[in-house]
Order: C-alpha cells, then structure tokens, then sequence
C-alpha cells in the first residue's frame, strides 16, 4: 500500500488537501502542478513506476521540492529530493526504506549516515 498526501499552496505554506491510499495495481495521474508526497507505512518494498510526460531535463530549474521538516520550497535537484526522502525515512522510522535505498544507491550511504 502506498500513502499519498496532497497539498495546497498559499504563498510558501503547504497544507493538506488529501490523503488516500493506493493498493497494488490502482494508477494515478497527477497533474503537472500537483504537490504530493508518498509513503510506506510497512516493512514491505514497495515499488512505484513514475511516468513523466515531455523533457523532464528541460523543466528541471523550474521545479521545486519542498523540505520534509519545514514544508518550504527549495529548487529542485536530485541530490535535494535524496536528500528530503531520507530525512522522511528517517524521521518515519524506515530503516528497511534506508537499507533498500543503499542497496540501490551505494553512494548515497554517507548521506543516509550524516543525517540525524
């Protein structure tokens, strides 16, 4: 099961509009604008395919993340949603999302290490 929050603007301030759940094999289009985020609340790997429409690349400076204790945006970069992905594992107690993400990505292991 993956837990998908969705959030509303207003100025720099993100509030929650929606929370659901989606069950394996359900498929959800989001808009371009749309700020979400997702979790998994078990111990098992969850898998998710993100689709992206058009270049990706070229809208990447336009793009924001927002930071996971604050809720404020920050441009976005790969190395900045790493970053605020395992700060989320961490702050939920997803040990088995930190191994699985060092597995995937050894090179990530100093990040995960150095935040608290």
């Amino acid at each position: 099961v993956e837990e998908n929050t969705f959030y509303g603007v207003e100025g720099d301030t993100l509030s929650i509009d929606e929370e659901f759940s989606l069950e394996p094999g359900n498929v959800l289009e989001l808009d371009a604008e749309v700020i979400h985020s997702i979790e998994n609340p078990s111990d098992d790997t969850l898998h998710a395919l993100h689709i992206y429409g058009g270049d990706f690349n070229a809208v990447m400076n336009e793009r924001t993340i927002w930071t996971s204790e604050e809720l404020k945006p920050i441009r976005f970069s790969f190395s900045a949603l790493m970053k605020e992905s395992v700060k989320k594992m961490k702050m939920g107690g997803n040990d088995a999302g930190l191994v699985a993400v060092v597995e995937a990505i050894p090179a990530l292991k100093p990040m995960v290490d150095s935040i608290m």
